[in-house]
C-alpha cells in the first residue's frame, strides 16, 4: 500500500471540499437569484429597502447563435416580468451575451429587439462594457440604436480615450454609466486614473443626461461626487450611484438614507454561469483589503 498516494488523494478531496464551499459562499453573497423568478422577489425586496435593482442574468462570450438566442428570450421573460409585477427594476445586458462575438450585425440586431421591447414595456435598459476587444463595436452598435428608446450605456474610466467618448454621447444625448473597469486594461498610470475619474465624474455631473456613477466601496470617489454636486448646486436627482449587490450595504444605506438615487446590480445564475463574475468580484474583494 502506497501511503503517500493515499495521503495526497485525501487532501486533493479536502481542498476540493474547501474551495467548492468557498465557491458556494461566494455564490451566496454576491448571486442572490439562479432565475427570473428568484430575481423578481429579490428586486422585490430592494424596492421595498428604497433601491432600484439593475437585473443582469449571467453570461458572456457567447460565440453560437443558438446561445444568444436563448439568452435574448430570458431577457424578453425578464422585461415582462419586471412590467407584469409592477417593479421599476432596470436590466442590464452583456454585449457577448446577445451577439457581439458573433458579429456587430446579430448584435445590432438583439440589441434593438431588447431595446425597443423594454421601451413599450417601460423597463430601463443599459449595457454592460466588456474588454477592450469589443469596446469599438460596443459603442458603434449603441448610437445605432434610436434616442428614443433612453438606453444607457457603460464607459471605463481607466481609458485614456474615455474623456473622447465621453464627451461623444454626452453630445448626442445618450445616457452613459460610468465605472471604473474589471478587466485591467487601463492604459493609465495609477496617479493618473483618480484624475481622469474624477474628471469624467465631473463633466457628466455638469453636462451628462443622467449620468450613473458605478462604484464598489470608493469613498473617496463619493465623497468627491456628493461635495462636487453641493458645491455645484446639482439636484440629487440628477444623478445615480450604482452598487453591486453583496457589498458595502452600510455605504448604500446611508446614501439611500441622505435621499440620493441608489441603484443595486443583482446579477442572476447558475453556476457554470457564475464563474467569470465571481472571479471578477474576488480580484476586487482583494484590491480593497489589501
Amino acid at each position: 500500500m502506497n501511503w503517500t498516494y493515499i495521503w495526497a488523494g485525501l487532501l486533493i478531496m479536502v481542498w476540493s471540499e474547501i474551495f467548492i464551499l468557498f465557491l458556494c459562499a461566494l455564490k451566496k453573497r454576491f448571486i442572490p437569484a439562479s432565475d427570473v423568478e428568484s430575481a423578481i422577489l429579490v428586486a422585490k425586496g430592494l424596492e421595498k429597502e428604497g433601491f432600484t435593482p439593475i437585473i443582469n442574468i449571467l453570461g458572456e462570450h457567447y460565440t453560437k447563435k443558438t446561445k444568444v438566442d436563448k439568452a435574448v428570450r430570458k431577457y424578453i421573460s425578464l422585461i415582462d416580468a419586471i412590467r407584469e409585477n409592477n417593479l421599476k427594476a432596470k436590466i442590464s445586458v452583456k454585449p457577448t451575451q446577445i451577439g457581439l462575438a458573433v458579429s456587430e450585425e446579430f448584435y445590432f440586431n438583439n440589441l434593438h429587439l431588447l431595446a425597443r421591447r423594454a421601451h413599450r414595456q417601460k423597463v430601463p435598459l443599459e449595457i454592460d462594457m466588456e474588454s477592450l476587444k469589443y469596446l469599438d463595436g460596443t459603442l458603434r452598435v449603441f448610437l445605432k440604436i434610436p434616442g428614443e428608446f433612453n438606453i444607457r450605456q457603460a464607459v471605463q474610466s481607466y481609458l485614456k480615450r474615455s474623456r473622447r467618448d465621453v464627451g461623444e454621447l454626452i453630445a448626442r444625448g445618450r445616457r452613459v454609466r460610468l465605472v471604473k473597469g474589471a478587466y485591467s486594461e487601463s492604459d493609465l498610470t495609477v496617479d493618473e486614473r483618480r484624475g481622469s475619474l474624477e474628471i469624467l465624474v465631473e463633466h457628466l455631473l455638469l453636462k451628462g443626461r443622467e449620468p450613473a456613477i458605478a462604484t464598489i466601496r470608493d469613498k473617496d470617489l463619493i465623497g468627491f461626487l456628493t461635495v462636487f454636486h453641493w458645491e455645484n448646486k446639482i439636484e440629487k436627482d440628477k444623478f445615480i450611484f450604482q452598487m453591486l449587490y453583496g457589498i458595502s450595504d452600510e455605504i448604500k444605506e446611508a446614501l439611500r438614507d441622505l435621499r440620493f438615487r441608489v441603484e443595486v446590480y443583482v446579477p442572476v445564475g447558475l453556476w457554470h454561469k457564475a464563474l467569470p463574475y465571481l472571479w471578477r468580484r474576488v480580484k476586487e474583494l482583494v484590491k480593497i483589503l489589501f
